[in-house]
């Protein structure tokens, strides 16, 4: 036997590749839509609403029902439910693909949401059943950032050359073996659902999340007063009605109580506003203007995606170090400097070597900030309660993906002044971080 076989067993490999292409489906479907969106909309006539639309769906339904997924893990089986994710995100994608119209391609995006958002916290939940024991738990954990990181670079670099070679309904076909390979290997060798325990599920509260947050961004889309209203009003009534549940709720408050957890989850959901919409930004104005092709878009996003990567393997030698505060609110700053220099480069008609600069410094703000984050946020409350934190951490993130998909994306035709939103979103979040976190006691 090999040295590699050796290092790299199948009982270790099979297992951490089932979840790994789900984990991967997820994470590279927005950054790989995003390259898509000009050819989308020439295809399909589809509005610059349309088009945010097409995008957000996804995002909007992953953000408001990631809380609801992990209770029908714990209710239902973690295994159970991560074949059913991925059979709906796979038939969702063959429905995007397959999408005559800009409308079946939001509804097909919708469903889409809803298969990663069972999918997403059922794989987190299956990993350390499936690696029970140290050694390999460790050795899977890693792995697992790695395939995150993976994710990352592969959203524009596999994105671009599909759409320009094969078109953009080939960045949703590609979904379908990686979905076949993922079942058949869950079937295979992930460990067997255990009998469920008692899970309250909250429809009531599940329902005002969706109408929120859906209210909110079609306000922003669409400027309409009356949506503005709804997302309002469902905002105030599920607040009130967590309050009222207490620690029965869906999202209990008094978890934002925990000094150190508020904090980073508001600094998630401002990064995300600005990473995402930056992109979405550049994705339509370099596009639509002639001056990349989607490959070429692919490209420029390269040394975002790269950067964000390398720096990701970096951000815990730099806790040891530093200890947390001082990375993210560094690693903001960094990704504040980099959207500026973007919003320059846009307005002083620049070369693209200058926007490419500016992704890669907000590639490697971002890579070094995230891990610590949500340390500082898993930190901070009981162990019994980081599932659900992270669930809320990773819910803020992607609910400020949508609003960042909505409000710069939709300031396209003033792309300086968009860009330099988002920069302003990414330094907002580093002097929350420097101001509101508290202070490292211990590194690491």
């Amino acid at each position: 036997m090999s040295a590699c076989a050796k290092a790299l067993p199948v009982p270790f490999v099979a297992p951490l590749a089932a979840l790994g292409l789900g984990f991967f489906m997820v994470l590279v479907d927005t950054t790989v839509t995003l390259v898509a969106v000009p050819a989308i909309g020439r295809n399909l006539g589809a509005s610059p609403a349309g088009l945010q639309w097409a995008v957000n769906a996804y995002t909007l339904a992953f953000a408001s029902l990631l809380l609801a997924g992990g209770s029908l893990a714990d209710r239902h089986g973690p295994r159970r439910v991560f074949l059913a994710g991925i059979a709906l995100f796979c038939a969702a994608s063959a429905g995007c693909a397959a999408a005559p119209s800009i409308e079946a391609l939001v509804a097909a995006r919708t469903l889409k949401g809803i298969g990663a958002a069972l999918l997403m916290p059922a794989s987190l939940a299956l990993l350390p059943r499936a690696f029970p024991t140290e050694p390999l738990r460790g050795r899977a954990y890693g792995a697992w950032s790695g395939i995150a990181a993976l994710a990352l670079v592969a959203g524009p670099s596999l994105g671009g050359p599909l759409v320009e070679l094969a078109g953009w309904r080939a960045v949703f076909w590609i979904n379908l073996p990686f979905g076949a390979a993922a079942l058949c290997l869950t079937l295979r060798h992930l460990p067997r659902d255990r009998p469920g325990r008692a899970v309250g599920f909250d429809l009531t509260s599940q329902a005002l999340a969706v109408a929120a947050l859906a209210g909110l961004a079609a306000a922003l889309i669409e400027g309409s007063l009356a949506a503005a209203a709804l997302g309002l009003l469902a905002s105030a009534l599920f607040l009130r009605r967590q309050a009222a549940r207490a620690e029965a709720a869906m999202l209990p408050l008094s978890l934002f109580q925990a000094p150190g957890f508020a904090m980073p989850v508001a600094i998630g959901l401002l990064y995300n506003f600005s990473f995402y919409g930056l992109q979405f930004l550049l994705s339509v104005v370099l596009q639509e203007s002639g001056r990349l092709s989607p490959a070429g878009f692919g490209l420029l996003l390269l040394p975002l995606s790269l950067s964000c990567a390398v720096a990701a393997f970096l951000a815990a030698a730099a806790m040891r170090r530093w200890g947390r505060r001082w990375p993210i609110a560094a690693g903001l700053a960094l990704a504040a400097t980099g959207a500026a220099v973007i919003a320059v480069a846009l307005a002083s008609h620049a070369p693209l070597s200058v926007t490419g600069l500016g992704a890669a410094l907000v590639g490697l703000g971002g890579g070094v900030m995230v891990a610590p984050l949500t340390a500082t946020a898993l930190a901070a409350v009981p162990e019994a309660r980081r599932g659900l934190a992270a669930g809320i951490l990773n819910a803020a993130r992607q609910a400020g993906g949508v609003l960042g998909i909505a409000i710069p994306g939709a300031m396209a035709t003033a792309a300086p002044l968009a860009a330099g939103l988002t920069a302003l979103g990414f330094a907002s979040a580093a002097l929350l971080a420097w101001r509101g976190l508290p202070p490292d006691h211990h590194r690491g």
